[in-house]
């Protein structure tokens, strides 16, 4: 996959490198593509329920991380415009 094509998914532009390399090996074991675009939105709405997958557990973990790091830099403390 294309680091666009994941980007569309909804993957990070910060994210989007490491998730084209572990697309790439994910496809060369035998991980269908259709599958991997579902996988992957699946991971960008709840990386946490995919820290464990086999191919892409590593982008799971960083996806919360970034998310994790979103989450803090916008957090409650932040003024809300009205």
């Amino acid at each position: 996959m294309k680091a666009r094509q994941l980007e569309k998914l909804g993957v990070p532009h910060g994210l989007a490198k490491l998730a084209k390399w572990l697309a790439a090996e994910a496809t060369k074991a035998g991980v269908d593509r259709r599958r991997l675009a579902d996988l992957i939105v699946q991971i960008v709405d709840d990386p946490d329920a995919h820290r464990e997958d086999p191919h892409l557990g590593e982008l799971a973990m960083q996806m919360a991380r970034y998310k994790q790091s979103a989450a803090n830099a916008f957090g409650q403390d932040t003024p809300r415009m009205k």
